[in-house]
Parts: C-alpha cells; sequence; structure tokens
C-alpha cells in the first residue's frame, strides 16, 4: 500500500514540476516578446555554446559570462 502512495506521490510532483516549467517558458517568452529580444532555436550558435557550457565540469558565472559579453568567441 506505500508503495502505491509513494508512486501517487511521484507522480503527482512530476505533474506540478512540468506545469511549472511550463509556466517558466510562457513568463520567459513573453520577457523576450516584451523587451524584443529574439528567441533562440537550439540551433543558434550561442544556444549550442551554452549548451556546452551546461556540461563543463566547475563551470561557474563567470565561465558563461564571458560567451555574453564576447558572443563572437
Amino acid at each position: 500500500m506505500a508503495s502505491a502512495t509513494l508512486k501517487e506521490t511521484k507522480i503527482k510532483l512530476t505533474n506540478v514540476a512540468r506545469a511549472s516549467l511550463e509556466e517558466l517558458m510562457i513568463a520567459y517568452e513573453d520577457f523576450l516578446r516584451t523587451n524584443k529580444l529574439p528567441k533562440w532555436d537550439r540551433n543558434h550558435k550561442l544556444s549550442i555554446r551554452f549548451s556546452q557550457l551546461n556540461r563543463t565540469e566547475n563551470a561557474t558565472y563567470k565561465t558563461c559570462n564571458r560567451v555574453i559579453e564576447n558572443p563572437g568567441s
């Protein structure tokens, strides 16, 4: 019985997390639209670069900031 309850709780929490992520995406897109900023697709060079940095061990804000300040590098 406890196993079924635990599984139900996990499913509910997963659904809450998905809904929160969807709300965050809507807010993010609204921010871009409001500030007339472009939305990058997954193939945009900076999107690819940030994905690479996200997998970098011990990456810091400073690491990412270099890409933000020097997008051509």
